[in-house]
């Protein structure tokens, strides 16, 4: 059973509505938070017990009975719970959405993965300009 609390954003606005907004700037609206897809990325503020709170990025992998389950993209601080593991919460619980859908940070991150790709190979080759040649041949009988 997880030793920790999950913060309700909605709650906090009504409690200290100036405070709260001034903290986290603009809490995401209703439309957004509705149009959340699988692979966005999401703050969600946790809080235990001697401890203080943490507000961590949680990637969204799924959505069950109204709830929204995601995977922990931090390493907490103090808070008893690990990076990757398995988070559920509601929708008035986000303090901040991050990031596009799981198709859009994918293609993202393909283009990106050609673009480094091909920038480390030419830094290579502009580093060492020395051609490799080829191993020689084994010679007969040799044994791998």
């Amino acid at each position: 059973m997880a030793q920790y609390e999950i913060e309700s954003a909605d709650e906090n606005v009504k409690k200290f509505p100036g405070a709260y907004r001034k903290f986290y700037k603009a809490v995401p609206s209703a439309e957004k938070i509705a149009a959340l897809d699988v692979g966005q990325i999401v703050k969600i503020v946790f809080r235990s017990p001697g401890c203080p709170s943490e507000r961590m990025w949680v990637r969204v992998v799924g959505f069950k009975d109204k709830r929204i389950v995601g995977v922990l993209d931090n390493v907490p601080l103090c808070i008893p719970v690990d990076l990757g593991d398995l988070v559920t919460f509601g929708e008035g619980d986000i303090v901040d959405v991050y990031g596009a859908s799981a198709t859009t940070t994918a293609l993202l991150f393909l283009v990106g993965a050609a673009a480094v790709g091909f920038m480390g190979w030419a830094i290579y080759r502009s580093v060492s300009p020395m051609v490799v040649e080829p191993p020689a041949p084994l010679p007969p009988g040799a044994v791998l």
